[in-house]
């Protein structure tokens, strides 16, 4: 994960007392947040496990073949199989984490105790996300001792949506990799007045 933030005072200024209080005294704070995806587990549903967990209704599936899996946001609109409730004209998103949601869950099959050791192959990534906040800040000095400092704050300025990661179960193969619910918040705005004497 990536975070950077920063204040900047504007550096704008006149002779004029009026226009100064209009172009002067502004702030801008940007904070810029970037992360990469989480490791996904792919389940089969079985309830066998190796070990005790906390997941003892759920076990992960094994990975058979290799071949790209990469996360992204993708338009999927396939009739039957893995990912098929993503379609749009039968009221999905449309959207998977996979370009080929069939290929990648080809790519597993349930655990085999009789042949399985503990580890697991290959590990599949979730969606990457990042946001951009924004402060703007105005000071305006009324008086040698009345100060007023208007400011606004964007939540998530450009409304840009971040996915949750998506189940990747055998079981529920229609589902698989489908994406249906948004991670972080509409873009929201905050405004404030403050005078301080």
């Amino acid at each position: 994960m990536f975070t950077a933030l920063a204040v900047w005072q504007v550096p704008l200024h006149s002779q004029t007392r009026w226009v100064n209080r209009v172009v002067g005294g502004w702030q801008v704070a940007p904070i810029i947040s970037i992360s990469s995806g989480l490791p996904l587990r792919v389940l089969d549903g079985s309830g066998q496990e190796f070990g005790q967990t906390s997941l003892g209704e759920v076990s992960e599936a094994v990975r058979t073949g290799s071949g790209s899996t990469g996360a992204g946001r993708h338009n999927v609109t396939t009739n039957t199989g893995c990912g098929s409730s993503a379609n749009p004209a039968t009221g999905g998103t449309g959207l998977n984490i996979f370009a080929d949601p069939a290929a990648v869950c080809g790519l597993f099959r349930s655990v085999q105790l009789s042949t399985d050791a503990t580890s697991r192959g290959g590990t599949l990534r979730g969606l990457g996300s990042w946001n951009v906040d924004l402060s703007l800040v105005k000071k305006i000095q009324l008086t040698e001792k009345i100060k007023l400092t208007l400011s606004s704050e964007f939540f998530n300025v450009f409304n840009h949506v971040n996915f949750l990661d998506p189940a990747v179960s055998l079981q529920s193969p229609q589902t698989f990799g489908v994406l249906t619910t948004q991670a972080n918040d509409p873009r929201q705005v905050q405004l404030g007045l403050r005078i301080d004497f």
